[in-house]
């Protein structure tokens, strides 16, 4: 959105390094007119790039769905909250990234203190992390849905991973 002072608001000072990630604050001449104040988040994804706006022009919507959960993350310590949803974030990502955000959001999730988390999803990958603090429910719903599926084999599959991966 437009605006006409431009305020960065990064935790801690920004630098000249074009590999960081910034955010700025567009502030209007009145300061009543909500409309036109906007939050102006620049990413890169790559370290040839430089710093762009994110927007629906010029990312993909996975690299825009990385962006947009990562900064809500980032936040997250300044807005207390008994609980949060994050609804199909992972919709558009590649596997990689999938998991990457996946157990970010598990590691906050599962953290001493944290808020309660419900993440909604019409899929995830096979083989993610799992935190003995998760609890994972599935809901099928459509003509798609398994003829069969052994729940307590998926539950008690899921359970050991998080053993097997931190070996």
């Amino acid at each position: 959105r437009s605006g006409d002072g431009v305020v960065a608001t990064d935790a801690e000072q920004p630098d000249d390094d074009d590999d960081d990630d910034e955010q700025r604050i567009t502030e209007p001449r009145d300061d009543q007119d909500y409309g036109n104040w906007g939050v102006e988040i620049r990413v890169a994804f790559r370290k040839s790039e430089s710093l762009q706006v994110l927007d629906n022009h010029r990312q993909s919507g996975g690299e825009r769905a990385v962006s947009t959960i990562l900064y809500l993350q980032s936040m997250q310590h300044m807005v207390s909250a008994p609980f949060r949803v994050v609804d199909e974030i992972n919709q558009g990502m590649d596997q990689s990234n999938e998991r990457m955000i996946h157990e970010i959001v598990v590691n906050t999730a599962c953290r001493a203190g944290s808020s309660q988390y419900f993440l909604i999803t019409p899929k995830l990958l096979p083989d993610l992390s799992y935190h003995p603090m998760m609890k994972v429910l599935c809901i099928f719903n459509g003509e798609w849905q398994p003829t069969s599926l052994n729940f307590t084999k998926y539950i008690s599959d899921a359970r050991r991973r998080p053993a097997a991966a931190a070996r």
